[in-house]
């Protein structure tokens, strides 16, 4: 399996690994912690209406539709992230997304955070509508939307 990550693309979850593990950030990214799942099946615990919820995290590995669009991340969506990077000692994290990308699953169309680095290969690697595994930590819900990290993708799975 060809991965595409990003060199520090394990420092979201080394904060739930440091405390037991002590293994540093580089070293912390292993997608066999990412459990194979939908995105529709973790979005649709949803928390009362206009409550956000955020989460440890939720590793989950999910095969979508890349659509090739990229939208600045949304006000809202980055405060989620830096209140969970907070929570989480995790004071790099916000930084890394700025920007959300847009997928399908099975017709729904979500938007997901994704790191910085990846923006790149995504664009270069990608046609629209390529079916790709993603590699993202679910860390709650803001304004009625998941918030899935984007982490690392995979292009090479098989279909």
């Amino acid at each position: 399996m060809t991965l595409s990550t990003l060199t520090l693309s394990g420092f979201l979850v080394a904060a739930a690994l440091a405390t037991t593990s002590g293994l540093g950030a580089a070293e912390a990214f292993d997608p066999a912690r990412y459990q194979p799942g939908r995105l529709s099946d973790v979005a649709s615990v949803v928390p009362p209406a206009g409550a956000s919820l955020t989460l440890p995290d939720f590793p989950i590995r999910a095969r979508v539709q890349y659509l090739s669009d990229f939208r600045p991340l949304p006000e809202d969506s980055q405060r989620h992230i830096e209140a969970w990077a907070e929570a989480m000692g995790i004071p790099e994290a916000p930084s890394a997304f700025r920007r959300e990308v847009k997928v399908s699953e099975s017709g729904t169309e979500y938007w997901l955070p994704v790191q910085e680095a990846l923006v790149q290969k995504m664009t270069s690697e990608l046609r629209s509508r390529d079916t790709i595994e993603v590699f993202a930590i679910h860390i709650g819900h803001t304004s009625g939307r998941p918030i899935f990290l984007v982490n690392a993708f995979d292009h090479q799975a098989e279909h």
